[in-house]
C-alpha cells in the first residue's frame, strides 16, 4: 500500500512500462487505486486515484487524481502524451506532499520527461499500484503488455550514523 507521505516535501513515487496494439480502441488505467477488486473496470469507480488514463477513442493520455470521488483529468503534453500502437511507453508521477503552502503536487512524466502537474484533488488515502485495460470495442484481439511497475515512498527512516 502506497499514499501521500503526511511530511511536507516527502514524496511518493511510481513508474510502469507499457504496450497497446490498438491505443484508440481501449480504456487504460495505470497508477494508484484505492479500490481494485475482482473485474479491472472495477479500478474506474475507485474514490482515489492517482495514475494515467486513455479513453477509448482517443490516442492520447491523460494524467488522472481522484480525492474523496471528485476528479481531476490533466491535460498533458501532447507531443508525449499521444501514443502509437505497439510501442513501449514508460509512464511514471511524482506525487509531492505540500510545503508550508499546503500545496499537494502530482508531477506526470512520460518517457522521463515532464509532461504536466496539478495541485488538484490529490488523494491521500492508502492505495494500491495497479494496471488496469479492458477493449473498447468488439472486434479483434487486442493486448496491452505490461512490462515493469514500480512504487516507492520517501518514509521518514534514520540509521545510527548513517544518512536520513
Amino acid at each position: 500500500y502506497f499514499s501521500l507521505p503526511s511530511t511536507a516535501g516527502n514524496k511518493l513515487y511510481y513508474e510502469t512500462r507499457i504496450k497497446t496494439s490498438d491505443v484508440d480502441q481501449m480504456d487504460i488505467l495505470v497508477g494508484l487505486t484505492e479500490t481494485f477488486a475482482t473485474n479491472p473496470e472495477n479500478a474506474l469507480l475507485s474514490a482515489n486515484i492517482i495514475g494515467f488514463l486513455l479513453a477509448d477513442g482517443s490516442a492520447v493520455i491523460s494524467g488522472v487524481t481522484e480525492a474523496s470521488g471528485s476528479q481531476t483529468i490533466t491535460t498533458l503534453d501532447t507531443n508525449l502524451s499521444t501514443l502509437t500502437n505497439d510501442t513501449y511507453v514508460t509512464l511514471g508521477f511524482v506525487a509531492t506532499k505540500g510545503n508550508s503552502d499546503g500545496n499537494d503536487t502530482v508531477e506526470f512524466f512520460i518517457n522521463r520527461k515532464s509532461a504536466g502537474i496539478t495541485t488538484s484533488t490529490i488523494p491521500t488515502a492508502n492505495m494500491k499500484m495497479m494496471v488496469m485495460s479492458i477493449s473498447g470495442d468488439a472486434t479483434g484481439q487486442k493486448v496491452t503488455t505490461l512490462d515493469y511497475m514500480m512504487g516507492a515512498q520517501d518514509r521518514d527512516v534514520t540509521y545510527a550514523d548513517g544518512p536520513a
